[in-house]
């Protein structure tokens, strides 16, 4: 009971019974507010929900029935105040508050002062920055409505939640290195500890406190760590050695197959081949095809310094031996051969130039690219022979080369023993003419060689004509190579047991 016998409800909400003084005050202090929170997405949520909150309340009419509120506080009137100004504004009501009374209020009649009506408010509690809203009492319709606000409210404040719970999630992850050799464990204290997984003592570790510093200075001097857990492996004679990975060895090696055995350059990108490589060391690095290509080139680039500077510091002289050829697509290729013996008097043979030689192969074009090529390895000086075959072109290009090497008198007695013909050249032109004397017995059998392989049905069917003849033999017929003669001997010496 007041002093002028009205009665209130102590937890009631005041609404528009506000002095103009406390109005304008406090409209100040909504505007300020409303001007901090806008920066932000949030604040503008929780704005739009409270005014959905409020207009839900005043569509209730209670003209009839004024509330007395408690007195205003100084330190509550940011945040109490607030919500019932608000209501007031949006409302428009007249207020019936005088200024003489400090803020209390008091109604229009007695009547209306003594009433006791069931009225409706709406509590609102901040905490950590979120909103809830609570209907105390209504009826009907306007209950209705702040029913559906408030499941509004209470499902925008699960989804909030539930993004907390993923946050402290993503927070709760241990990212450190150090984990995977550490155990997290509660003591009989209910403190956190990490627990060594090699020696199993416990050490203090806390998510906001201890770091993981501690941890990692104790993995690095734990005795029962393995750390050569990789770095040795045993060897045929079960002896321990070191295994320690080094990737420039292994793409020296993979270059070396891919040269030796001719592989395509994506051979180390298949599939079994890699795992075959991550098998044997789990530490190996892969790499494409185009740095397979820049290790060969590379590999090719070393090698040719190396085989520059062996050649320079050479104590005697170089031989060398050249030839000519066309491939299937009628495209011209020289190779130049250097012959030399090393200190260590062992026969060597090097392939310094293998490259196209486009037309005319005339004895001057090739006379200039075998001169460039020995320049470019700095052997002009040591010049010993030079070995061809026998054809035309050949003989007025050494003499090119001849004349031009004379000119700073590089050559032993004078070029007297520069040309040197091709012994096997010689030794096939010779066969050559024995076999015309054969040529048409020759033309047969390599027509019937011929006929008899162009088809697997031929040669089924021969075969069962072999079997009914009952000539035992495992060797199957074979094609020649005309302008070799030793092909020619093979393709009789199988041809014969089949006469």
């Amino acid at each position: 009971m007041t002093d002028d016998g009205s009665s209130f409800d102590p937890n009631f909400t005041p609404v528009n019974t506000m002095d103009f003084e406390s109005q304008r005050v406090l409209g100040v202090i909504l505007a300020a507010d409303e001007a901090d929170d806008g920066s932000s997405d949030g604040a503008k949520k929780k704005q739009r929900k409270k005014r959905r909150l409020i207009q839900a309340d005043d569509d209730e009419d209670d003209s009839d029935v004024e509330i007395t509120p408690p007195p205003i506080q100084a330190t509550t009137l940011r945040k109490q105040a607030t919500c019932g100004t608000v209501r007031a504004l949006k409302s428009k009501k007249p207020m019936l508050q005088s200024t003489l009374d400090g803020g209390i209020g008091s109604s229009s009649s007695p009547k209306a002062s003594k009433r006791k009506t069931k009225t409706k408010s709406i509590h609102f509690t901040i905490r950590g920055g979120r909103k809830s809203s609570r209907p105390t009492q209504g009826n009907g319709k306007n209950k209705k409505k702040i029913q559906e606000e408030q499941l509004d409210s209470e499902g925008e404040f699960e989804e909030d939640e539930m993004e907390n719970e993923m946050e402290n999630e993503k927070e709760g992850r241990q990212w450190s290195d150090v984990w995977p050799h550490f155990t997290k464990i509660r003591n009989s204290n209910g403190e956190q500890k990490a627990k060594c997984n090699y020696c199993k003592n416990d050490y203090a570790w806390t998510s906001h406190g201890h770091g993981t510093s501690g941890l990692r200075r104790h993995r690095d001097r734990c005795k029962l760590f393995p750390r050569n857990l990789r770095t040795k492996k045993l060897d045929a004679e079960a002896k321990l050695v070191s295994g320690k990975y080094d990737h420039v060895v292994f793409k020296q090696l993979v270059t070396k197959t891919i040269i030796q055995h001719d592989l395509p350059y994506s051979y180390v990108e298949y599939e079994q081949v890699r795992e075959t490589w991550k098998h044997l060391n789990p530490d190996v690095k892969f790499f494409c095809r185009n740095t397979a290509k820049a290790e060969v080139y590379r590999f090719y680039e070393n090698e040719r310094e190396t085989l520059k500077r062996e050649l320079a510091s050479l104590p005697g002289r170089v031989s060398f031996t050249s030839d000519l050829w066309s491939s299937l697509k009628r495209e011209g290729y020289m190779c130049l051969t250097a012959h030399y013996i090393d200190r260590n008097w062992r026969l060597n043979s090097k392939i310094l130039t293998f490259c196209a030689l486009p037309p005319p192969h005339t004895g001057m074009n090739v006379a200039l690219k075998l001169l460039e090529s020995v320049e470019e390895w700095g052997l002009e000086k040591k010049m010993f022979s030079l070995t061809l075959d026998n054809a035309t072109s050949n003989d007025s290009m050494q003499d090119i080369v001849k004349t031009q090497v004379l000119l700073s008198n590089d050559l032993l007695c004078g070029g007297e023993f520069f040309h040197v013909r091709c012994a096997a050249h010689i030794l096939n032109l010779i066969v050559q003419d024995g076999l015309k004397v054969i040529k048409d017995s020759l033309h047969k059998v390599r027509e019937s060689v011929k006929y008899v392989t162009a088809s697997e049905t031929r040669e089924m069917t021969f075969a069962k004509c072999v079997d009914a003849a009952g000539i035992k033999e495992n060797a199957g017929l074979i094609m020649d190579v005309q302008t070799r003669w030793n092909s020619t001997f093979y393709m009789l010496e199988r041809a014969l047991p089949y006469r």
